[in-house]
């Protein structure tokens, strides 16, 4: 009886130690966390109109660093939207995110609507962002129509 309970007891530390080791290392990495939003910005050509952005937040909530190649929005179809150039800071990517560090990309506002009515783009946008690590996808927060439908 003695050794059932010590067989069983050996048996829970192995998993509970195992469990450890696989959370320890998923924790070690680059974690990143995608969100979509938008935002104003005054403009330099008309000052008493406010310009709109769509913006991509992505923070490293890891503890390794990594490195951002691509940031767009995924369509229904699984197609990508994407900016070679942020709009509004000039930042280019790639670029690194060290641990806690975020970056925020802005989309130009008319050139993302021209882009979803030129190719008859309908349903959800979820934001993404393809880091040195793998691929990661936000949640949905805009529709194509909704996008559409802003105005500057």
């Amino acid at each position: 009886m003695l050794s059932i309970v010590l067989s069983v007891l050996a048996l829970v530390g192995t998993a509970a130690s195992i469990t450890w080791q696989v959370v320890s290392w998923h924790l070690t990495g680059p974690r990143l966390k995608v969100s979509a939003t938008w935002g104003v910005a005054g403009r330099r050509d008309r000052p008493d109109l406010p310009a709109l952005y769509l913006m991509i937040e992505v923070a490293n909530i890891g503890r390794a660093e990594t490195t951002i190649h691509t940031l767009g929005y995924l369509t229904p179809d699984n197609s990508q939207l994407v900016e070679l150039q942020c709009a509004l800071q000039g930042q280019v990517l790639p670029r690194r995110l060290a641990p806690g560090d975020a970056l925020t990309f802005f989309y130009d506002l008319e050139r993302m609507q021209h882009s979803l009515r030129h190719n008859d783009i309908h349903g959800e946008l979820r934001p993404y962002v393809r880091s040195g690590h793998g691929r990661r996808v936000g949640r949905s927060r805009y529709t194509a129509a909704e996008v559409v439908k802003l105005e500057r």
